[in-house]
């Protein structure tokens, strides 16, 4: 099995039970996937070859945050990176994005779960995320990081740049 399904199905079932809030009966594990997605759909926009442990943290990317899973069988850059990307309990959101700044592939996995967590911006739930003020100053803060690092060529920065 390759590390792409693997990570699948153990997000699948690290996630199980979890909904997304606002968003019904949807099950929260379309979230990561679509993470995971995001980044494999803007490839061809990034300066550097993002590798196969990037996509399998993405599509993690929540499990230590979310879960009591330990992400055990997976490699130690796939491990680091998510916790590099996994906020702590009294973490603020700009504190997360700062810990990120040296990190291209932290970065790009934070741009396409940001992007994602604003897509649905004509749900109530998601209209109150993106106007938090919180989640307007770390998105700022996350595009000045990503054009540093060369992510504003990507679709989904052009696309979070629209929404702040």
């Amino acid at each position: 099995m390759n590390m792409i399904t693997k990570a699948i199905l153990y997000a699948i079932e690290a996630h199980d039970g979890q909904y997304r809030k606002g968003f019904g009966l949807m099950p929260y594990v379309i979230h990561p996937i679509k993470v995971m997605n995001h980044i494999e759909n803007d490839r061809k926009n990034m300066f550097y070859d993002i590798g196969e442990y990037v996509l399998v943290s993405a599509c993690l990317h929540d499990v230590l945050e979310d879960t009591l899973y330990n992400l055990e069988g997976f490699s130690e850059d796939v491990i680091n990176l998510v916790k590099l990307l996994t906020k702590e309990k009294n973490e603020t959101k700009i504190k997360v994005i700062e810990k990120l700044k040296d990190n291209h592939d932290a970065i790009v996995i934070k741009l396409a779960d940001r992007y994602d967590n604003c897509l649905c911006s004509d749900n109530e739930i998601q209209k109150e995320y993106i106007n938090r003020k919180t989640v307007i100053e770390s998105t700022q803060l996350l595009l000045e990081y990503s054009k540093k690092v060369g992510l504003d060529k990507t679709y989904m920065y052009k696309q979070l740049e629209k929404f702040f």
